[in-house]
């Protein structure tokens, strides 16, 4: 049993390390905050957004449907390796690979790039954390609900139903994936600029304090949003 004085200890730890992570990347950056961001910058973000939450539609029920697939099978280890093998490699190089369909299909500098570069990038987390969430509950929940006549679609809604904290982490993390995307779009979609787009060739063309508001921004915007997946969680589980 761990005592309430250990615990404490880690959690002052947790959040001491947290708080330095947070100040590492904010601080600098509020000292040498520069130009406000341009008007342009807002749309962006919110086309951005747009297009992430598009690419999460479709990656979640896919992530779902996947994740409970290799959790309880045998063969799930072997198969897990198609989907997870994009996150070991550049994302540059993920792009490159992508290019022959994109170029064949001409919507290089599209929202359909665009979107369809999110979901490459994302689809990985989504199945990830559905299949740990699934195999977590173990396979005693699925045999008893067998044992019911629970089968199909109504099998993974009661799975789904036990994990409502993986489904809001899912969502959010594909989401913030797709939102962040740089290295795909540098090869097929530089065009709808994306905020990752915006970034880098702001960096380029005038050096760092010239997007450092525009970033300290992004990072509001994932603050808030991870606090409200946190609100949310809470509220189902109070």
């Amino acid at each position: 049993m761990v005592c309430g004085g250990a615990v404490d200890r880690i959690l002052l730890l947790a959040v001491a390390v947290s708080m330095a992570y947070f100040i590492l990347l904010s601080l600098p950056a509020v000292i040498v905050f520069g130009a406000t961001p341009s008007p342009s910058f807002f749309w962006i973000v919110a086309s951005t957004a747009t297009y992430a939450t598009v690419s999460s539609l479709i990656v979640l029920p896919i992530s779902f449907i996947l994740g409970f697939a290799l959790a309880f099978r045998a063969s799930g280890s072997y198969i897990m390796p198609l989907i997870l093998f994009s996150t070991a490699i550049p994302h540059t190089a993920l792009g490159v690979l992508l290019a022959p369909t994109v170029f064949s299909l001409k919507i290089t500098d599209t929202a359909a790039a665009v979107v369809l570069g999110m979901f490459v990038v994302s689809l990985p987390i989504g199945v990830g954390v559905m299949r740990a969430s699934f195999a977590a509950q173990g396979v005693e929940l699925e045999e008893f609900l067998r044992s019911m006549g629970v089968r199909g679609v109504r099998l993974q809604w009661f799975y789904l139903r036990a994990s409502p904290t993986s489904v809001i982490l899912a969502a959010l993390l594909s989401w913030f994936r797709a939102f962040s995307e740089l290295g795909v779009f540098l090869i097929v979609a530089q065009r709808p600029q994306t905020v990752g787009i915006y970034i880098f060739e702001e960096f380029l063309k005038n050096g760092p304090t010239a997007v450092v508001s525009a970033s300290l921004v992004l990072l509001a915007v994932a603050i808030v949003l991870t606090l409200v997946a946190v609100m949310l969680e809470r509220a189902r589980n109070p």
